[in-house]
């Protein structure tokens, strides 16, 4: 294997090698997936690129990353970087994205993909147009579709349990708490805002699952105000309406206690899962089936990590040239979450 600093082409990296990250960002997000990716053999982080040099040397220390260095520039000129992982504030990933882009890197971006609908059709299409034409990966980094769960989710959206899906519900929220004036997920300017942060989650949810776009949306936004004296959205209630009369409905918050649950619900059941974005216990994954009449059964799956099974799909779709169906979900879902901040005026 080379390691790094080493010329290689990325096109060139064998199948059973890994596909080598360079982490921009020692947030806390980097720090889980850079953990994550010592697990999965599928990929390996081999650069991170911090503003600032120390606490890139000590995120490098700390995920055993050979190299660590005081620019981002640095990591992208690195010709045995693969791949790069976004995980800098949203208001940032296009200037990053277009750049690794251009360095003929493929991206994996924390979610969301930009502040808006318009910026994150610029980073795909920046994506589609490197390397002369060829393209380079574009992964969003929504996980628990790209889970055995997801699979098993399908499966009984696809069967005669649940009949034909009418309602999606969904809640996600937790009650933050020690947050300074540096926590960007507080800024506005930044992309920060509840709906941007959790409610991708549950507009991604619904998208995947009815596999169609809401005719009609509705939004309420409440808001405080931050240390700069600037209003951001830290609760709304929403609702999406699709073709058929199909809806779904979901309320996210940083001012309640944890909650992460989803409800499929069709003509002849229901699927209820109270962590769906992650398991609270990876060895113990279930959730419930309710049949018509409302009793329950306990469905449990086999033990999965669930951030080494998006790793290994997300290094499976580099080699592959990409992830079209994912790029187009996450198109559609910041397209939602556009009309949803609209809607709330």
């Amino acid at each position: 294997m080379k390691t790094v600093g080493e010329d290689s082409d990325p096109d060139d990296v064998q199948a059973t090698e890994p596909i080598r990250f360079g982490v921009l960002g020692t947030g806390r997000i980097a720090g889980k997936l850079a953990a994550a990716m010592a697990r999965t053999p599928a990929v390996r982080a081999v650069a991170v690129g911090s503003r600032d040099a120390n606490r890139a040397s000590s995120f490098a220390s700390l995920h055993d990353v050979p190299l660590s260095t005081g620019s981002y520039e640095d990591v992208l000129a690195d010709p045995a970087v693969d791949a790069v992982y976004l995980a800098l504030p949203p208001h940032v990933h296009l200037e990053w994205g277009r750049a690794a882009a251009a360095a003929g890197k493929a991206v994996l971006c924390e979610k969301p993909l930009t502040q808006n609908a318009a910026d994150a059709a610029a980073l795909a299409k920046a994506c589609a147009a490197a390397k002369n034409g060829a393209g380079v990966a574009l992964i969003d980094g929504t996980q628990w579709t790209r889970t055995p769960r997801a699979i098993a989710f399908r499966d009984a959206l696809n069967s005669e349990a649940i009949g034909s899906l009418r309602r999606v519900t969904a809640a996600f929220s937790f009650h933050a708490e020690g947050w300074g004036d540096t926590e960007h997920r507080l800024d506005p300017h930044r992309g920060g805002g509840v709906l941007l942060d959790l409610g991708w989650y549950c507009v991604h949810a619904a998208l995947w699952a009815f596999d169609d776009d809401p005719v009609r949306v509705a939004c309420h936004l409440a808001h405080e105000t931050n240390d700069s004296g600037d209003p951001v959205d830290v609760a709304a209630s929403c609702t999406l309406t699709f073709p058929g009369d199909r809806t779904a409905g979901f309320d996210v918050s940083y001012g309640t206690a944890w909650r992460n649950w989803i409800e499929f619900a069709g003509e002849a059941g229901s699927l209820v899962c109270d962590d769906f974005t992650n398991p609270r216990d990876p060895e113990k994954v279930r959730h419930f089936y309710h049949d018509q009449r409302g009793d329950a059964e306990r469905i449990e799956l086999p033990p999965f990590d669930p951030q080494v099974e998006f790793l290994t799909k997300a290094a499976a779709a580099i080699r592959a040239g990409g992830d079209e169906d994912g790029v187009k979900l996450a198109l559609r879902t910041q397209t939602v979450l556009d009309r949803l901040r609209e809607a709330a005026g």
